[in-house]
């Protein structure tokens, strides 16, 4: 992740905008210095890490999105001409690629892959897609790309303070790969459940800093009831049809 501008000067949010999560926080409480000196730290430590970006990094990456998206509407482009699109319309086809994940939420690590979704018209098949275009990939990734691309969007929106967020979770993740439990191959959690564990911390603390964030992650999840699942928002039903990825929930609550 970039180094964040508030790395010397440390900006304390005296509003949050509204009440975030299924319950309200469990503390409104602002930093105190002390507080302040150890984010500050923390801080430093991470920069010593050297777990963060440079600018020429970001820059790189930014451009790599780019260069995907102008090659997705060229293929787009060369695909209505074998269909015989109409001209008019192959000309307005468009074509988006948005990332998502880890860099979508600012906490990607130095040389981590880039999450992309590719977006195209409905006239445009998943086999010329898959066969043409990305041949590695597999029809069902295609869903989980699309859900991992709204997931990403949502816990973002869900974070009274986007900023601590990232550096909270990017000193979480830095933890769990150096003790080797990130991986949900391995049967672990991956990026995307670590992101939804931090995200429900800033939850419950709006006000705090990175610092203690970090502290409270540690206390609330060696105490948590596992049987009860970690929840940002209420569920809300769609009718989608995609997977249910979440089969319990509270006795209260329905499950989409």
């Amino acid at each position: 992740i970039p180094c964040p501008p508030f790395l010397l000067t440390l900006i304390i949010i005296t509003d949050v905008p509204k009440w975030y999560g299924t319950t309200g926080p469990l503390s409104f409480d602002f930093p105190s210095e002390e507080d302040l000196k150890r984010t500050r730290m923390l801080m430093e430590d991470l920069k010593s890490l050297d777990i963060f970006q440079s600018h020429l990094e970001v820059e790189h990456r930014e451009r790599v999105v780019r260069n995907m998206e102008s090659l997705f509407k060229q293929w787009l482009t060369e695909t209505c001409l074998a269909m015989n699109v109409p001209e008019y319309v192959t000309e307005k086809v468009g074509g988006r690629v948005v990332p998502f994940g880890s860099y979508a939420l600012g906490v990607n690590a130095k040389g981590a892959d880039i999450d992309l979704l590719c977006v195209g018209p409905g006239f445009v098949q998943r086999s010329d897609f898959f066969s043409s275009f990305v041949e590695k990939l597999k029809t069902h990734n295609a869903i989980q790309i699309i859900q991992g691309y709204r997931v990403t969007q949502e816990i973002a929106s869900l974070v009274p303070n986007i900023f601590t967020f990232r550096i909270v979770l990017a000193t979480i993740k830095h933890w769990a790969k150096s003790r080797n439990i990130y991986s949900n191959k391995m049967g672990f959690l991956g990026g995307v459940a670590w992101g939804i564990l931090v995200a429900r911390v800033c939850q419950l603390y709006p006000y705090a800093t990175a610092a203690i964030l970090v502290d409270k992650f540690f206390k609330i999840f060696s105490m948590w009831q596992w049987n009860f699942p970690i929840l940002l928002k209420n569920p809300e039903e769609h009718n989608l049809k995609f997977p249910v990825l979440v089969t319990m929930l509270l006795p209260h609550q329905k499950h989409t």
